[in-house]
């Protein structure tokens, strides 16, 4: 049996599990945030600004080991995250109508999903919003930012500090800034590991 310490205190692994688990329930509860079963925090709890509606599925990990990760919901925005997502250290995800983020989902550290530009490009023309759909088994790279009104499609990667301005097909490797595709990946029933 593997064993961990609390405040000096040996404890088996599978305690650790069970108090980050609790951990991370309260917190999101003190935040308003639904949560499925079983979400774990490691490390810093994320900062949360949560004026609309966040959901978190089933068994999701936010690590924010070297640095916070930040949720955020303006008035009657929508941030849906799904089942197994992992969202690492120093990520921010801005929503200020909707995001929606599917199930087996991967995050690297340092990512910006943002559904609006904060401010006007044009004096008198209003800030742009527009929903961002990232949809199952995504996996996008460190430094990435996705852009208001972006589709990330089914099963695929994102590289490494991309710029993603336009929708992403499904099953293909973008990189660059603005992200362009790279390759077509075989199509799988399978989520990655």
């Amino acid at each position: 049996m593997k064993f961990g310490v609390i405040n000096g205190v040996a404890v088996s692994e599978r305690a650790l599990r069970e108090a980050r688990i609790a951990r991370a329930i309260v917190h999101l509860r003190a935040h308003g945030v639904e949560h499925g079963a079983r979400p774990v925090i490691e490390r810093w709890l994320p900062v949360i600004k949560n004026e609309g509606r966040i959901r978190i599925g089933d068994r999701a990990v936010i690590l924010g080991a070297e640095s916070r990760v930040h949720l955020e919901t303006r008035e009657g925005a929508t941030l849906l995250v799904g089942d197994r997502v992992l969202i690492n250290a120093g990520s921010t995800i801005t929503c200020h109508r909707a995001i929606t983020i599917g199930d087996d989902v991967k995050i690297a550290n340092n990512v910006a999903i943002l559904d609006t530009g904060s401010h006007e490009i044009v004096a008198g023309t209003g800030v742009p919003v527009a929903p961002v759909v990232i949809e199952d088994d995504v996996w996008i790279g460190r430094g990435t930012m996705v852009l208001p009104g972006v589709t990330v499609g089914r099963g695929a990667v994102v590289g490494a500090g991309s710029v993603v301005t336009r929708d992403v097909p499904s099953f293909t490797v973008s990189a660059g800034s603005p992200a362009r595709v790279l390759r077509t990946l075989e199509a799988t029933p399978r989520a990655r590991a």
